[in-house]
């Protein structure tokens, strides 16, 4: 096996080594540094894109939860229409049944004037008799 044979290090030879190490310390800092660059800008484009998307999204919620509301108002409008409706009815059904029960007591009340004024009569009747028989 061949030995190498060692070269010296000069101080030419250094510096030429030295430079070339600084150079490509230099491109790897530019490279570095528009790396990023790059990844704050697209940071910065996420999260601008992000906010339009959530602004829209909040829109969107917002007139969905505007047109929840309105037919839940509508809903909640047309229940209380049918509710009154049916209150309503049925309310009128109670006083029909109750002027029923008037129209009984009243018709009961004139039955009762009319026994009570037949006996009233027939006693009376009945008293003249005794008195005329007894005169």
């Amino acid at each position: 096996m061949a030995v190498m044979a060692r070269e010296s290090w000069t101080d030419e030879r250094l510096d030429d080594l030295n430079v070339r190490v600084d150079c490509g310390f230099d491109r790897v800092s530019r490279e570095v540094a528009t790396q990023r660059a790059e990844a704050r800008e697209d940071i910065a484009a996420l999260r601008a894109e992000m906010r339009a998307e959530f602004s829209a999204f909040r829109a969107e919620m917002k007139e969905e939860f505007a047109a929840v509301r309105t037919e839940m108002r509508a809903e909640f409008a047309a229940v209380r229409t049918e509710m009154k409706a049916g209150h309503d009815a049925l309310r009128a059904e109670v006083r029909e049944g109750f002027d029923r029960i008037h129209a009984r007591f009243d018709a009961l009340q004139r039955s009762m004037l009319t026994a009570v004024i037949a006996v009233s009569g027939c006693m009376v009747t009945g008293f003249a008799a005794v008195f005329a028989a007894l005169v």
